[in-house]
């Protein structure tokens, strides 16, 4: 995908601060295919984000310096076995969400300055 945005005319000025992956394996493949991308070296320097978090996953291509972040998103499995073990118990409907806290890797505070303009992404 990342390659066939990189070869439409409309992105041949473009340098992206960042790009942003709905999960780190995405981020992972985008990073190849920037550092491929030989017609555009530069592009290999652009920032990449992930999501999952898992320690040998996302947290893993960080602390490599291959992502610039990933968001850690908590595990499910467990609150829901503890709703539905109390609701069973308790003999009465689950309540209806649980909210899981994600949490940035490295934490927000070290990521450094956000970039000052915005690249209007479309559809």
């Amino acid at each position: 995908m990342v390659e066939r945005w990189l070869s439409l005319k409309t992105s041949e000025g473009l340098r992206p601060d960042l790009v942003g992956c709905q999960n780190d394996a995405m981020a992972a493949g985008a990073r190849k295919a920037l550092a491929a991308f030989v017609v555009r070296p530069e592009l290999a320097a652009v920032r990449l984000t992930g999501c999952d978090g898992l320690v040998d996953g996302g947290r893993r291509l960080v602390d490599e310096g291959r992502l610039a972040a990933t968001v850690i998103t908590p595990s499910n499995t467990g609150p829901a076995i503890d709703l539905v073990a109390r609701a069973l118990a308790e003999r009465r409907q689950p309540q209806a969400e649980l909210l899981l806290e994600p949490a940035s890797y490295p934490k927000t505070d070290a990521l450094g300055p956000r970039p000052q303009t915005a690249i209007p992404v479309s559809r």
